[in-house]
């Protein structure tokens, strides 16, 4: 399961921009799934269709009732004007991120092997196939899983020389492994029960299962990713707007944007003999605007 990096309410100090979107107001980091998966080097958690699409999430909601309200408040466009709106959601949805995508799992990886099957004559019969290899610990394993899974006995048995052939293993580890069901009888090579266990990513969720009377990989794997999901997705928070210095306009197709209220101090204090002749554009430094005051002398 992912674990979440802490995600907390932050101002966001205003762009040095005439003109920024209005996702630049968002009070939390918004994600991606590609982001997510660079940054923290994991998955994010799998889609969950029963949410719409979240990019964001607040930590200090997960420490609270998951049915306990938590408001915020965001920028929406409501009768063709931008409106600071306040929208309630639960605390179990505030911590949660849902993202749209699919989830890639790790494959399962298999290294080559010189071990090969030989005859009487001690001549090659054939290469040993290295998928169909395992060593103790992933048989032992195997052979829990399967057990816990599927209510059955199953142990892990080496698999002997089919006579009158024998393997030369040449330094190899790796042994041929063959799970055997107490209960059924039933005998499967664990290389290749471990491949089957890959197909979709050695760490994918799904259980084993008896399907006729047969031993399969049952997969949990959601084929629904969200990337056609057409509901809404949950409104980021947003800071409000700072006064007489910002404005929230409405752009082509109602898209929102904020502009920058650019417009010189209205009183400053001039010796006597010093008039004010122009402002020039000023100088922009986090939140704060530096203006340029032109002067001469009065004649």
């Amino acid at each position: 399961m992912s674990t979440l990096p802490v995600s907390e309410p932050k101002t966001p100090v205003p762009p040095n921009r005439d003109y920024y979107g209005v996702d630049e107001l968002a009070l939390f980091r918004q994600w991606t799934r590609a982001s997510f998966l660079q940054e923290t080097g994991e998955q994010a958690p799998q889609w969950n269709p029963a949410m719409r699409i979240k990019r964001w999430y607040d930590s200090t909601a997960a420490a609270r009732d998951p049915e306990e309200p938590y408001f915020y408040r965001s920028w929406a466009l409501a009768d063709g004007k931008p409106v600071y709106k306040a929208f309630a959601i639960t605390c179990g949805e505030a911590a949660t991120l849902n993202l749209p995508g699919s989830v890639t799992y790790r494959k399962r990886s298999v290294l080559p092997t010189q071990a090969y099957m030989t005859g009487p004559d001690g001549a090659v019969v054939t290469p040993v196939i290295p998928e169909n290899l395992a060593d103790t610990e992933e048989a032992q394993a195997l052979a829990a899983a399967v057990s816990r899974d599927t209510g059955e006995t199953w142990r892990a048995e080496l698999q002997s020389d089919p006579y009158p052939f024998w393997i030369v293993w040449s330094g190899e580890r790796r042994r041929l492994w063959n799970l055997v069901s107490v209960d059924r009888g039933e005998v499967r090579n664990v290389g290749r029960l471990m491949e089957e266990r890959s197909r979709q990513g050695a760490d994918s969720p799904g259980k084993w299962e008896i399907r006729d009377n047969a031993l399969v990989w049952a997969s949990s794997i959601n084929r629904d990713t969200g990337e056609q999901d057409v509901r809404p997705p949950y409104a980021v928070p947003m800071r409000d707007l700072y006064a007489d210095r910002e404005q929230i306009v409405v752009g082509f197709g109602g898209l929102l944007q904020v502009k920058r209220i650019v417009a010189p101090p209205s009183v400053i204090m001039l010796p006597g003999d010093v008039e004010l002749r122009d402002w020039l554009r000023p100088i922009v430094e986090g939140d704060r605007d530096y203006w340029l005051a032109v002067l001469s002398a009065r004649k």
